[in-house]
């Protein structure tokens, strides 16, 4: 069945200048539609949008998949020693936050912007001695300041009790354990801050002592961390303040005496707290909530009053040590490197989405991949947070405490809007560091089939191939990989060059980035190895589904065609067009594909609205209306100038 839809752009919800909270949108941004221009027309089967049986295989393979991890018990991974391994092994490769900078590091920033620290990404791609292209580069921003604290809301409703393991998590301790997490990260800010020369401190309220005073400091907002350079007065970026606290109460000179940061005394108590009251779960989901304050793309969290935790100074360790309580200790031991990854623009949104991603499934089945993953979250149509958890503790435990962390400050929607609906922003150099697969340039396609090597090749080796060697082109704006082959001299003379090159991911090396332009190495390189892929046609034999049996078809169709449009729109600007030539269609059929909705320039009308001149009605100069109008400007500065000659 044909679909018609007026000629639209869904909203780039990667866009990177865009600072609006996804909760400010609403839904009717999401496409922009011009109702007077012409429907366009697109079908299953008709060379772009997927057959339905291939858009029904592959929802059932997606949905079997998630449908199994929901309905299996965790394994070891479940337990809580099993997913603070997984996440300290995501973070073993990222370096520590800001860790020796040089003294003319590059940073801007102001007192109405934030303080951003650019540096540069270097990716390796081949060790072909002929090639001229060894390395891709890009930038990467993180952020070093905030211009004012982030804020909370408090909120009083019933939430829904979720475990990341046996026991409900105790909301209030998780607003208590929170607040703490962003005291200890903010001292370590400070203090790492301090130790490259900056002007940086702590602050508490009079008369409180860290030792003594430690949860009355943290649940009750009595402390301050914030830069002073000649940019300005900045805050730490995980400094937690409640949004109806009042400006005077928080930043009045007269209230706060500098402290020592002690970051280790305060990990300290707040782990032998945890240790001691079996709050480990809740440790780690308030590390991750606190982590997540940097995101660009949800709504400010939402936290449950904080429970009133009596003052020890000198807590009681555990009884006896055990494997958990080792490995707990080394949290803080990786702490500069989650800072690191928090501090770098988008890193854990792409991360945290990428729970979802399968980069053997093309753009334009993105959306049956999707579909088939929200039949199994939203049951009865409504979100089930816990099958949720369940299920990211399955398929992905290193990224557990990050979805538990939104699901507690509701934030959950926003980005399985973002993993589901449309699509999430991508940060390849974070994707790297993690050694986690979010992009189709990850990984090593083995759809080439070797007989027909000499005439065609897969267009995901292609477009890998054009972005590897190219200098300027930026991050493909889709993480899927393109579908379909194409032939050989098909390909532009600067790819085609590439190809014998055998360009693919091989190592990474971070630097960074002077006033003067110059670049310095920031970490020793580190070694890839990326997995092998194969993108096959997907068909399991079934009778594909009616439109009434797939009542999300419509939906899913949408998010493969923002995918699909994207990156073969990213693929015509850096390769000057685009001939959709496999080898086995009719030039009228390519031609069709070429103004196929999911493949045609949004921005160009192709000449529809341009009017066709007549070559014999040669038009006159109006040479009359230049000259009056030359003399009335002539007029006017001689009546603004009076002086002039």
């Amino acid at each position: 069945m044909a679909q018609k839809r007026s000629r639209s752009l869904c909203s780039d919800t990667n866009d990177t200048s865009s600072m609006i909270p996804d909760s400010e949108r609403g839904d009717s941004s999401e496409s922009y539609t011009d109702e007077e221009e012409d429907p366009v027309e697109w079908s299953p089967g008709d060379g772009v949008c997927p057959p339905s049986s291939e858009f029904l295989a592959h929802y059932r393979a997606s949905n079997d998949i998630w449908s199994r991890a929901a309905s299996t018990q965790p394994n070891d991974s479940g337990s809580i020693v099993g997913i603070l391994e997984a996440f300290l092994r995501m973070l073993r490769n990222v370096p520590p936050f800001f860790d020796h900078p040089p003294k003319d590091v590059h940073v801007t920033g102001g007192s109405k912007t934030p303080l951003i620290l650019r540096s540069s990404f270097r990716l390796g791609t081949t060790d072909n001695m002929d090639c001229d292209q060894h390395w891709k580069s890009s930038d990467y921003l993180q952020c070093l300041g905030f211009l004012s604290p982030v804020t909370y809301n408090m909120t009083t409703e019933l939430q829904q009790p979720i475990s990341l393991l046996s026991s409900p998590l105790r909301r209030g301790h998780l607003t208590s354990i929170t607040m703490a997490w962003s005291y200890i990260i903010s001292c370590r800010w400070v203090e790492i801050l301090q130790g490259a020369g900056w002007k940086c401190s702590i602050s508490h309220d009079r008369d409180v002592q860290l030792a003594d005073d430690f949860w009355d400091i943290v649940t009750r907002s009595r402390w301050l961390a914030r830069s002073e350079t000649r940019k300005g007065i900045h805050y730490s970026p995980w400094m937690l303040k409640d949004r109806k606290m009042k400006p005077e109460k928080q930043f009045s000179s007269d209230d706060w005496v500098e402290a020592l940061p002690n970051s280790s005394l305060a990990f300290d108590i707040l782990l032998k707290f945890c240790t001691r009251e079996g709050l480990e779960a809740e440790l780690l989901v308030g590390l991750a909530s606190v982590l997540m304050l940097t995101s660009r793309n949800t709504p400010p969290p939402k936290l449950s009053p904080p429970t009133i935790i009596p003052q020890s100074s000198t807590p009681q360790a555990p009884v006896q040590s055990t494997k958990q309580d080792g490995i707990l200790y080394k949290i803080f031991d990786s702490l500069d490197r989650a800072i690191f990854l928090s501090s770098t623009q988008d890193a854990f949104d792409s991360l945290i989405c990428s729970a979802f991603f399968d980069p053997s499934v093309p753009c334009n089945l993105l959306g049956a991949s999707s579909l088939g993953i929200k039949r199994v979250l939203f049951p009865s149509g409504e979100l089930d947070n816990q099958r949720l958890l369940h299920v990211i503790v399955k398929q992905t435990p290193h990224l557990s405490p990050f979805w538990a962390a939104a699901i507690c400050t509701n934030q959950a929607a926003s980005l399985l809007r973002l993993s589901l609906n449309r699509l999430p922003p991508l940060c390849l150099a974070a994707a790297f560091w993690t050694d986690t697969i979010q992009s189709f340039l990850q990984v090593a396609y083995q759809s080439d089939s070797p007989a027909n090597l000499e005439s065609l090749i897969s267009r995901a080796t292609e477009f890998q191939t054009s972005y590897f060697c190219r200098p300027m082109a930026s991050v493909p704006w889709s993480p899927s990989p393109p579908f379909g082959s194409t032939t050989l001299t098909n390909i532009s003379l600067e790819v085609k060059e590439h190809l014998e090159h055998g360009h693919r991911p091989r190592s990474w090396q971070i630097y960074w980035v002077t006033k003067s332009g110059s670049e310095i190495p920031a970490t020793a390189r580190y070694q890839i190895n990326p997995p092998k892929v194969e993108i096959v046609p997907c068909a399991d034999g079934k009778e594909p589904c009616e439109e009434l049996q797939c009542p999300g078809r419509e939906a899913a169709d949408e998010q493969s065609w923002s995918a699909t449009s994207r990156l073969f729109n990213w693929h015509r600007d850096y390769d000057d067009g685009i001939w959709l030539d496999d080898g086995t269609k009719s030039i009228e059929a390519i031609r069709r594909m070429q103004v196929h909705p999911w493949i045609a320039n949004p921005f160009e009308d192709n000449g529809q609205d341009d009017p066709v001149e007549d070559e014999d009605n040669g038009q006159q100069v109006p040479t009359e209306s230049i000259l009056d109008w030359y003399a009335e400007v002539e007029r006017c500065q001689e009546l603004e100038n009076p002086a002039l000659p």
